[in-house]
């Protein structure tokens, strides 16, 4: 979905661009012109149309709010690299087998 797309998802929740550009306080062709790709929602915006129509800031403006990508665990170091453990003691009864 592009930004001008989510822009026509608030429009079609809100009843249409006038009604759109009325609730955020912007004109109607600002709207039309967003919703054609000439231009984008200011930034100052987009979470007022998040709130009220409960389409993503991530959607509306990717630029400014992009998607948050959860860190990537930590690799393993070292000798220990996440594999079985074995026992090399000669008394124990798990001697080869993961302990």
């Amino acid at each position: 979905m592009t930004p001008a797309d989510a822009l026509s998802e608030c429009a079609k929740r809100a009843g249409g661009q006038v009604p759109l550009a009325d609730r955020i306080k912007v004109s109607q062709a600002s709207v039309s012109r967003w919703m054609r790709g000439l231009g984008t929602l200011p930034g100052e915006k987009v979470l007022l149309c998040e709130q009220l129509y409960g389409v993503s800031r991530h959607l509306l403006r990717p630029d400014l709010y992009p998607v948050e990508v959860p860190a990537a665990p930590p690799a393993w170091h070292g000798v220990d690299r996440g594999g079985e453990r074995v026992s090399f003691n000669r008394n124990s009864d798990l001697q080869g087998r993961a302990a």
